[in-house]
């Protein structure tokens, strides 16, 4: 559903749908106490531009209730204006996702997600109570993406072209940017983002006050701007094109793991696709959130702020941002069903301690993920970082067994008002629904009420907090929760510890303004330098029993090291040995194969003369005899020719009158040549057929 409440998307593979929802009445019409009508709702279906592409995400823009992101399998994600141009090969933002460009082999993009809308009084945005307005105006213009493989990237800005921002927002922006030219505030941000505001957001003409039924006015304002695909096009992509941000995080160089986060991780979750990324907070630190199939979820710590960045090719690119893991959870899903984790938050919890939850969803399970250390960063407090509580889980819903089949197909969060707390709906379908009951369930849960218990219960088997000391990050705990920090091997590299320094150097508590706490007991003192001293004891007793359990294990480790390299000798000899019988076998083969050529040879020839000698013979059993009565003919007209040519009775010749004479030896010439020209014509028939016969022979032989 829109942030407006306004759309609603249905996905699949192939197909989405964006329907309008239709206005409900007002509460003074006539039609509004006369209970629940039906309504048509108008529907845009959208395709995937090509054949083998599909659509992997779906998602409204938090500023707009006309505007859906579209995240394709082939790495493009489209921002589509549905009021102006509802195809996906018209995108109003076109963006390729390619994490810098070194993937693996199969490795493709799985999620997206907006980082989130301007709270509506100016003071932040829904991901970190400590967030002022105008990092907040940043984040709600910022899309974050993850690979298969965890790799994570953003885009900021992504605006658009209609807008709605909370009126304080702008004008801190407007006092962030200076007003006029020349007169911004000092480190505010660069020159470039000055001038993408001032032809944006602080413009002037692309302003207006937004009309909202039962609102406040001034609260809201409307930004129109053209600074996109449908609008200055050649302006926007020379200049105002966002560049993609790719959070480098260690991975293995070499081994059989080769490309793969340094960080631990189970065998359970080794290998596992990543399916879902969200951003925790924002402020003092950046913490991102991601998931994979398996169940597993890993909060990550950024070493600056998300910021705007574009394209300028004549400029030379920042260096980029770096994360590295924090905290891991294990959801211990059910590994029954393919599991796809998917990942949102919650509006901050009013008060600037209040600590941030995370949801996580899968087909069987919705989660909320507590992170208090969170809430203690923003609010400026001293701790060590081992007496930080670590995040706590507590199921909202679980489909089991003895609940007959089904899955949780659908999540929404709800908050009415900013006085009213967060609630939500999740829709739950059985496969099979028994006699009376529903195939389709739509349940509602209080998060104040599940949060409270998880909250009471969590503080009760707490570690008490000191007041002083140096914070080390536990190791791995047996149920999957890890944490990054001081001494650990696995933890980030050199070059990148820098921005969590501050969470592993010796925390100094400032002196209370009011109050004794300024004087500390001597006895409490040195209660605490032997708890830690107890608890730095506790570790090294720890690692003497690995130690030891390494020491037994070893010499049996070796020798079955030892045993199986045997075998592989071995196993080496015979292959080596079964290597040179086939290349004998090869070679006998090739030589047999040269004999069957020869005779194939021999075969073909002796076939050939065959043909021709029987096609000889019907020439001398059709043609000859013809040629020898054509031949007859010719000697018996020859004959005939020469009887009528001359005289019988020469005395007789004598009394023919000269004319007749001369009648009679014209006839005979014309009757002369006339066979003549037939005989010619019959002998070089008879040669045609002696040369075809003469060629036949010579081919036969």
């Amino acid at each position: 559903v829109s942030s407006g409440g306004r759309g609603v998307l249905l996905l699949s593979g192939r197909c989405c749908t964006a329907a309008a929802l239709p206005v409900p009445p007002s509460s003074g019409s006539p039609s509004a106490g006369a209970g629940a009508a039906a309504a048509t709702a108008r529907a845009v279906p959208l395709e995937p531009p090509r054949e083998g592409v599909h659509f992997v995400k779906a998602a409204w823009h938090p500023l707009s209730d006309a505007h859906v992101g579209l995240l394709l399998s082939d790495g493009s994600f489209e921002l589509l204006n549905l009021s102006h141009r509802a195809a996906v090969a018209e995108p109003e933002v076109h963006l390729q996702v390619t994490f810098g460009g070194d993937l693996e082999a199969g490795e493709t993009v799985a999620d997206f997600a907006f980082c989130g809308a301007p709270a509506s009084g100016g003071s932040g945005v829904g991901v970190g109570p400590a967030a002022g307005p105008v990092e907040a105006a940043w984040l709600a213009m910022s899309v974050l993406f993850v690979s298969t493989r965890g790799r994570i990237c953003f885009f900021s800005p992504v605006l658009p072209s209609l807008a709605v921002f909370p009126t304080p927002v702008l004008d801190a922006l407007a006092r962030a940017c200076g007003g006029a030219p020349g007169c911004e505030a000092p480190g505010a941000f660069g020159l470039a983002e000055r001038d993408w505001l001032r032809a944006t957001l602080l413009c002037a003409g692309n302003r207006r006050e937004a009309d909202l039924a039962g609102g406040v006015p001034g609260t809201f304002t409307v930004v129109r701007h053209n600074l996109h695909l449908h609008g200055h096009s050649n302006v926007y992509a020379k200049r105002w094109v966002p560049a993609e941000q790719v959070l480098m995080e260690d991975r293995s160089d070499a081994g059989a793991g080769a490309g793969d986060l340094a960080s631990p991780r189970s065998p359970r979750h080794q290998r596992s696709s990543y399916t879902s990324v969200h951003l925790v907070v924002h402020s003092p630190v950046a913490v991102l959130a991601r998931a994979t199939s398996t169940g597993l979820v890993e909060v990550l710590v950024a070493s600056a702020s998300l910021g705007p960045r574009f394209k300028r090719p004549s400029v030379r690119p920042a260096p980029g941002l770096s994360c590295s893991v924090f905290e891991e959870i294990d959801l211990v899903t059910s590994p029954g069903k393919s599991s796809c984790v998917r990942l949102s938050g919650l509006p901050s919890p009013e008060g600037p301690s209040g600590a941030p939850v995370l949801l996580a969803r899968t087909r069987t399970l919705l989660a909320a993920i507590v992170l208090p250390w969170c809430g203690v960063m923003a609010s400026g407090g001293a701790a060590p970082i081992d007496s930080l509580q670590a995040a706590s889980v507590a199921t909202l819903s679980e489909l089991r067994a003895a609940d007959g089949l089904g899955e949780i197909v659908g999540w929404q969060t709800l908050r009415p008002s900013a006085s009213s707390a967060a609630a939500g709906l999740f829709l739950r379908v059985r496969d099979k629904a028994t006699v009376g009951e529903p195939a389709a369930t739509l349940q509602a849960v209080d998060f104040e009420a599940v949060l409270s218990a998880a909250t009471k219960s969590a503080g009760s088997g707490a570690k008490a907090r000191s007041s002083s000391g140096v914070g080390v990050v536990p190791p791995l705990s047996s149920s999957g929760t890890k944490a990054f920090g001081a001494g650990d091997d696995s933890g980030p590299a050199a070059d990148r510890e820098e921005y969590l320094r501050h969470l592993t150097a010796p925390v100094l508590l400032p002196k209370p303004l009011f109050g004794h706490g300024a004087e500390r007991d001597p006895t409490a003192v040195a209660e605490a330098v032997a708890a830690v001293q107890g608890g730095q004891l506790a570790d090294l007793s720890a690692r003497q029993v690995i130690l030891k359990h390494l020491v037994a294990q070893l010499p049996a480790r070796a020798d079955a090291l030892r045993s199986e390299l045997a075998e592989l000798r071995k196993s080496g000899e015979q292959l080596r040995d079964s290597t040179r019988e086939g290349e004998k076998a090869v070679t006998r083969i090739g030589e047999r194969q040269e004999e069957l050529e020869a005779q194939h040879r021999r075969i073909v020839s002796a076939l050939s003369a065959r043909l021709e000698l029987r096609g000889l013979d019907g020439v001398g059993a059709g043609d000859v005899p013809r040629l020898w009565s054509q031949l007859h003919d010719l000697r018996q007209a020859f004959e005939l020719l020469r009887a009528a040519a001359t005289p019988r009775r020469m005395p007789e010749a004598a009394h023919f009158h000269p004319e007749e004479l001369a009648t009679l030896e014209r006839l005979q010439r014309t009757w002369t040549d006339t066979t003549a020209s037939r005989l010619r014509a019959q002998a070089e028939e008879v040669d045609a057929l002696v040369d075809a016969a003469t060629r036949r022979a010579a081919g036969a032989a």
